[in-house]
């Protein structure tokens, strides 16, 4: 009696399983003939000619950077000598210091 309630339940309950295990999501319809055609539309070659965009066009026609005068350029290079004499500067504290840097 003992086998047949254990049976009667392992059976109920294989039943039970395989009756809720139904699925109602849209992932289970997908038929790979769908997927490989919206692939192949994808992958197409393109046969149109491209279109001329008259205001991309005046945008990209630009002359170039401003003309750097002489003294600009000193400037920058003066201030590119200060930054440069500042960490020396820094640099020569760290080995005053005996410091690590990583």
């Amino acid at each position: 009696m003992k086998k047949f309630t254990s049976m009667l339940a392992a059976a109920s309950a294989t039943i039970i399983l395989a009756a809720c295990g139904s699925a109602d999501d849209a992932s289970n319809d997908v038929e790979a003939e769908t997927v490989e055609v919206a692939a192949e539309e994808a992958l197409a070659d393109v046969t149109d000619e491209p279109v001329a965009d008259d205001a991309i066009e005046a945008e990209a026609e630009v002359s170039g950077p401003p003309a750097v005068t002489q003294e600009v350029a000193e400037d920058a290079a003066d201030n590119a000598a200060d930054i440069a004499a500042a960490v020396a500067a820094a640099e020569a504290d760290i080995d005053a210091l005996d410091l690590e840097v990583e």
